[in-house]
Protein backbone atom coordinates (compact mmCIF):
# COMPACT_ATOMS: atom_id res chain seq x y z
CA UNK A 1 0.00 0.00 0.00
CA UNK A 2 0.93 3.20 -0.79
CA UNK A 3 2.70 4.84 2.38
CA UNK A 4 1.69 8.82 3.01
CA UNK A 5 3.36 11.09 5.40
CA UNK A 6 2.01 14.15 6.06
CA UNK A 7 2.81 17.29 3.97
CA UNK A 8 3.01 15.12 0.76
CA UNK A 9 1.04 16.71 -2.10
CA UNK A 10 -0.35 16.11 -5.47
CA UNK A 11 -1.51 18.76 -7.94
CA UNK A 12 -3.84 17.63 -11.39
CA UNK A 13 -4.01 19.51 -14.64
CA UNK A 14 -8.16 19.60 -13.86
CA UNK A 15 -7.14 22.11 -11.20
CA UNK A 16 -7.60 19.45 -8.15
CA UNK A 17 -5.19 19.06 -5.89
CA UNK A 18 -4.86 17.13 -2.15
CA UNK A 19 -2.30 17.35 0.56
CA UNK A 20 -1.66 14.96 3.35
CA UNK A 21 -2.62 16.77 6.48
CA UNK A 22 -2.19 13.92 8.60
CA UNK A 23 -1.87 9.82 8.44
CA UNK A 24 -3.15 8.10 12.32
CA UNK A 25 -4.84 4.56 13.01
CA UNK A 26 -4.17 3.16 9.57
CA UNK A 27 -6.37 6.56 7.60
CA UNK A 28 -5.16 9.49 5.98
CA UNK A 29 -6.54 12.88 6.67
CA UNK A 30 -6.80 14.67 3.22
CA UNK A 31 -6.98 18.39 2.72
CA UNK A 32 -7.83 19.22 -1.41
CA UNK A 33 -8.15 22.57 -2.87
CA UNK A 34 -11.66 23.25 -2.35
CA UNK A 35 -11.39 23.34 0.71
CA UNK A 36 -12.78 20.26 1.38
CA UNK A 37 -11.38 17.82 3.95
CA UNK A 38 -11.62 13.82 3.74
CA UNK A 39 -10.46 11.05 5.42
CA UNK A 40 -9.95 7.49 4.07
CA UNK A 41 -7.71 4.40 3.74
CA UNK A 42 -3.88 4.60 1.82
CA UNK A 43 -5.45 2.22 -0.88
CA UNK A 44 -7.11 4.89 -3.41
CA UNK A 45 -9.29 2.45 -4.55
CA UNK A 46 -12.01 2.26 -1.58
CA UNK A 47 -13.74 5.86 -1.68
CA UNK A 48 -13.04 8.06 1.02
CA UNK A 49 -14.80 7.03 4.45
CA UNK A 50 -15.51 9.98 5.97
CA UNK A 51 -15.14 13.90 3.91
CA UNK A 52 -16.55 17.34 4.83
CA UNK A 53 -16.89 20.68 2.73
CA UNK A 54 -18.58 24.08 3.02
CA UNK A 55 -22.10 22.89 2.57
CA UNK A 56 -22.40 19.05 3.42
CA UNK A 57 -20.53 16.08 5.02
CA UNK A 58 -20.45 12.65 4.33
CA UNK A 59 -20.22 9.27 6.29
CA UNK A 60 -19.42 5.94 4.39
CA UNK A 61 -19.29 2.51 5.60
CA UNK A 62 -17.53 -0.58 3.53
CA UNK A 63 -17.02 -4.09 3.22
CA UNK A 64 -13.19 -4.05 1.73
CA UNK A 65 -10.42 -4.42 3.58
CA UNK A 66 -7.79 -1.66 4.04
CA UNK A 67 -5.35 -3.49 1.74
CA UNK A 68 -7.55 -4.87 -1.01
CA UNK A 69 -5.89 -5.84 -4.33
CA UNK A 70 -2.51 -5.64 -2.40
CA UNK A 71 -0.13 -6.09 -3.74
CA UNK A 72 -1.25 -5.14 -7.34
CA UNK A 73 -0.96 -8.13 -9.70
CA UNK A 74 -2.05 -8.10 -13.26
CA UNK A 75 -5.16 -9.72 -13.38
CA UNK A 76 -6.20 -9.49 -9.78
CA UNK A 77 -9.71 -8.77 -8.60
CA UNK A 78 -11.75 -7.48 -5.72
CA UNK A 79 -15.21 -6.18 -4.63
CA UNK A 80 -16.83 -4.77 -1.80
CA UNK A 81 -20.03 -2.57 -1.12
CA UNK A 82 -19.83 1.20 -0.03
CA UNK A 83 -22.88 2.44 1.79
CA UNK A 84 -22.74 6.32 2.34
CA UNK A 85 -24.92 9.10 4.06
CA UNK A 86 -24.50 12.37 3.40
CA UNK A 87 -25.78 15.43 5.77
CA UNK A 88 -26.35 19.18 4.13
CA UNK A 89 -25.55 21.85 6.05
CA UNK A 90 -28.90 23.59 5.30
CA UNK A 91 -31.27 21.22 6.76
CA UNK A 92 -32.19 19.20 3.63
CA UNK A 93 -32.84 15.31 4.73
CA UNK A 94 -29.99 13.50 4.09
CA UNK A 95 -28.98 11.44 1.41
CA UNK A 96 -28.25 7.20 1.48
CA UNK A 97 -26.33 6.13 -1.37
CA UNK A 98 -25.05 2.50 -1.18
CA UNK A 99 -22.66 1.06 -4.49
CA UNK A 100 -21.36 -2.35 -5.35
CA UNK A 101 -17.75 -1.76 -6.67
CA UNK A 102 -16.10 -4.58 -9.13
CA UNK A 103 -12.22 -3.96 -9.20
CA UNK A 104 -9.71 -5.38 -11.56
CA UNK A 105 -5.76 -5.35 -12.31
CA UNK A 106 -5.79 -4.50 -16.04
CA UNK A 107 -1.67 -4.95 -16.20
CA UNK A 108 0.91 -2.16 -16.62
CA UNK A 109 1.61 0.49 -19.09
CA UNK A 110 4.00 3.82 -19.45
CA UNK A 111 2.24 6.71 -19.50
CA UNK A 112 3.73 10.31 -19.93
CA UNK A 113 1.84 13.37 -18.16
CA UNK A 114 2.71 16.57 -17.36
CA UNK A 115 5.00 15.32 -14.24
CA UNK A 116 6.62 13.03 -16.51
CA UNK A 117 6.91 9.65 -17.37
CA UNK A 118 5.69 6.48 -15.45
CA UNK A 119 5.78 3.28 -15.33
CA UNK A 120 1.88 2.10 -14.18
CA UNK A 121 -0.55 -0.50 -12.98
CA UNK A 122 -3.87 0.13 -14.23
CA UNK A 123 -6.49 -0.51 -12.34
CA UNK A 124 -10.16 -0.63 -13.09
CA UNK A 125 -13.35 0.12 -11.05
CA UNK A 126 -17.10 -0.38 -12.09
CA UNK A 127 -19.60 1.08 -10.14
CA UNK A 128 -23.09 -0.56 -9.87
CA UNK A 129 -25.93 1.27 -8.08
CA UNK A 130 -26.59 -0.80 -4.64
CA UNK A 131 -30.83 -0.83 -5.22
CA UNK A 132 -31.02 -1.63 -8.80
CA UNK A 133 -27.73 -3.07 -9.43
CA UNK A 134 -27.13 -0.89 -12.66
CA UNK A 135 -24.09 0.23 -13.85
CA UNK A 136 -23.03 3.78 -13.17
CA UNK A 137 -19.59 4.36 -13.69
CA UNK A 138 -16.20 3.21 -14.81
CA UNK A 139 -13.03 4.59 -12.50
CA UNK A 140 -9.45 3.95 -13.79
CA UNK A 141 -6.55 4.49 -12.00
CA UNK A 142 -3.18 4.62 -13.02
CA UNK A 143 -1.31 3.78 -10.37
CA UNK A 144 2.96 4.84 -10.36
CA UNK A 145 4.81 3.06 -7.53
CA UNK A 146 7.67 5.77 -7.71
CA UNK A 147 5.09 8.17 -6.81
CA UNK A 148 3.15 6.32 -4.72
CA UNK A 149 -0.38 7.49 -5.88
CA UNK A 150 -2.10 7.57 -9.18
CA UNK A 151 -1.03 10.16 -12.15
CA UNK A 152 -3.86 9.36 -13.91
CA UNK A 153 -7.40 9.03 -13.43
CA UNK A 154 -10.24 8.27 -15.75
CA UNK A 155 -14.09 8.44 -14.89
CA UNK A 156 -16.51 7.08 -17.70
CA UNK A 157 -20.19 7.86 -16.26
CA UNK A 158 -23.50 7.12 -17.31
CA UNK A 159 -25.08 10.32 -16.87
CA UNK A 160 -22.86 12.88 -16.43
CA UNK A 161 -19.18 13.77 -19.23
CA UNK A 162 -16.89 11.87 -18.85
CA UNK A 163 -13.57 13.05 -16.87
CA UNK A 164 -9.72 12.36 -16.93
CA UNK A 165 -6.90 14.47 -14.74
CA UNK A 166 -3.34 13.85 -15.03
CA UNK A 167 -0.59 14.64 -12.43
CA UNK A 168 1.17 17.85 -13.22
CA UNK A 169 3.37 18.47 -10.04
CA UNK A 170 3.98 16.36 -6.72
CA UNK A 171 6.16 16.91 -3.37
CA UNK A 172 5.93 18.04 0.09
CA UNK A 173 4.95 20.88 1.97
CA UNK A 174 6.20 21.00 5.74
CA UNK A 175 3.74 23.37 6.81
CA UNK A 176 1.00 20.87 7.83
CA UNK A 177 3.97 19.82 10.07
CA UNK A 178 4.41 21.13 13.87
CA UNK A 179 6.80 24.47 13.86
CA UNK A 180 9.67 22.31 15.75
CA UNK A 181 9.75 19.76 12.86
CA UNK A 182 9.31 22.46 9.96
CA UNK A 183 13.45 23.47 10.15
Amino acid sequence: LPDFAPGEYYVYDDGTSVLAAAVSDGLVTWQHDNGTTSKGYPNFIIPDLSWTSANRSSEGRTSAPPDLMWPLAAGKRGQFDFEQTIAHKDGRAPEQLSRSWTCRVEGTTSVTVPAGRFDTVVVACNRYSGTSGSWRATRTFYYAPAVGHYVIREDRHQSRPDTRRELVAYGFNSTVLPQKDQK
